[in-house]
């Protein structure tokens, strides 16, 4: 069984490597990185599901949205 710091020494990995990816993001690329970031977003939270949220402070709404589902899950 694996302890809890090697755990979290392993979320702050993929937290990491997820924010070089974002930071290294070309348009042509976006969305592929975004949907593979919710997923790792979930793996790390142990979630079946993960959802980013974009909002346009000059719009009423919301201007935006991404959502990863695991197999089986529906979207909502």
């Amino acid at each position: 069984m694996r302890d809890l710091a090697s755990e979290r020494e392993d979320s702050f990995r993929a937290i990491a490597e997820l924010s070089r990816r974002f930071l290294n993001v070309t348009p042509g690329n976006f969305e592929a990185t975004m949907r593979d970031g919710l997923a790792a977003v979930a793996k790390i939270a142990d979630a079946d599901r993960a959802r980013f949220t974009v909002v346009d402070p000059k719009q009423a709404g919301l201007a935006g949205a991404y959502q990863w589902c695991a197999e089986g899950v529906p979207a909502r």
